[in-house]
């Protein structure tokens, strides 16, 4: 199953926000927009990652929830 959304949790508050995938995350990825059908898994994990890694400040972590 392809995940159709990932999880921004604020480190400040604990706050957690459920953000789906955007077509534009599709395109940064490289992959067909498919809102209904999920990002394919490897794409999404390499998406979240690159949130991560890519905050000058760490203030959110971006994860997958976990199927």
């Amino acid at each position: 199953m392809r995940p159709t959304h990932y999880l921004k949790k604020s480190l400040k508050t604990g706050d957690v926000k459920r953000i789906p995938f955007a077509a534009d995350d599709f395109q940064e990825m490289g992959v067909p927009a498919s809102l209904m059908a999920g990002m394919p898994e490897l794409e999404a994990f390499q998406l979240v990652n690159k949130r991560n890694t890519n905050q000058r400040q760490q203030r959110f972590v971006y994860i997958l929830e976990p199927a």
